[in-house]
């Protein structure tokens, strides 16, 4: 985290840049010989994985390293058996990447790989879109959407302020910018996918119930735009200390402020209450709202984001526990989920 700029810039500065490729596809670029979901017992694997965790361990015979590894695909148990153990786990136990080629086994029934060569990968040596998942939608499909959508948007204030931030200047951080870190929509492209998916249903309620339209779909688009400050995307996606001191919502709100402020006569009035969107809609003040919805558009938004940074937490769950009938017990939802 050290070496944040912290300074007060145009939008275009102060989105922290990802250094991620402009590529859309899917495809390795760091040479893996095969993704990790896709392993079997007595695979071959090579390639660079994040290193989730690193620990020395005495066994019968002297040491061994025990470790946890992950690609975009999911992630894997790792053993290192050879003599020089403790050599090697001192030359990667600070790293977030490793290099490393192996074989895979199963122990206790679960697949495993047994490392024969490991050494530390550099910042810069590795895209971080090869480690951290992304969405499974066209990067440049969604962002024509979200083009459309601003440009949808009638009022002349708030259709200049979504172009100004959704420009071409800073396209590469909104699609590779996740949505959260665990819980919804943490992967590459999660926040844009996340805020399409509230403002379309946004975009169908405001009509179904006579709503201020333009100021609802710009409010969805825009309502964690925070996150672009808040998340960071390294070997995995974390907080920024920006993000952790002061969160998306204070974050959205500085942003969205400022690229009001570039706006010749912006009507004080849009502009509250499209600040009332972003400040309450996590719901209440215990839920992280700065304070709770007090418009109709408010309380849409704030319903809306609900269902669909849940539902997406939902699938994600399903995922980990196919073919079970019920899942582990959830924290964050105080109950199992029933999958069947």
């Amino acid at each position: 985290m050290q070496g944040e700029n912290f300074s007060s810039s145009p939008l275009s500065r102060t989105i922290p840049r990802r250094r991620l490729s402009k590529r859309s596809s899917r495809g390795s670029a760091m040479g893996n010989s095969v993704l990790i979901s896709s392993l079997s017992p007595e695979d071959t694997i090579s390639g660079k994985f994040a290193l989730r965790s690193c620990e020395l361990r005495e066994y019968s015979r002297g040491q061994y390293i025990q470790m946890d590894i992950a690609d975009r695909s999911g992630h894997i148990t790792a053993s290192y058996w050879l003599e020089d153990a403790r050599e090697v786990y001192n030359s990667i136990k600070d790293s977030e990447i490793v290099q490393l080629s192996g074989r895979i086994g199963t122990y206790r029934g679960k697949p495993t790989v047994t490392v024969e060569y490991i050494s530390p990968v550099k910042q810069g040596e590795y895209d971080p879109e090869d480690i951290v998942p992304s969405t499974k939608f066209s990067r440049e499909k969604l962002w024509q959407r979200v083009i459309e959508m601003s440009s949808s948007v009638e009022n002349t204030y708030l259709r200049t302020l979504l172009l100004n931030i959704f420009s071409e200047e800073n396209k590469q951080d909104i699609l590779t910018a996740p949505a959260g870190k665990r819980w919804h929509h943490a992967f590459i492209g999660g926040l844009v996918e996340h805020s399409l998916a509230v403002a379309s249903i946004c975009d169908y309620i405001a009509k179904l119930h006579s709503l201020d339209r333009d100021l609802l779909v710009a409010g969805a688009l825009l309502h964690d735009i925070g996150k672009l400050e808040e998340l960071k995307v390294t070997s995995f996606i974390d907080y920024s200390t920006r993000g952790r001191l002061l969160g998306h919502i204070i974050l959205g709100i500085n942003l969205v402020s400022r690229e009001i402020e570039k706006i010749e006569d912006f009507p004080d009035e849009t502009k509250f209450k499209l600040l009332h969107l972003i400040a309450s809609h996590q719901g209440t003040q215990e839920q992280g709202s700065a304070v709770p919805p007090m418009t109709k558009e408010a309380f849409v938004l704030h319903f809306v984001d609900e269902i669909d940074s849940k539902l997406n937490a939902l699938s994600h769950i399903e995922g980990k526990n196919r073919g079970k009938d019920w899942s582990k017990y959830i924290k964050l939802l105080n109950r199992f989920i029933y999958l069947k």
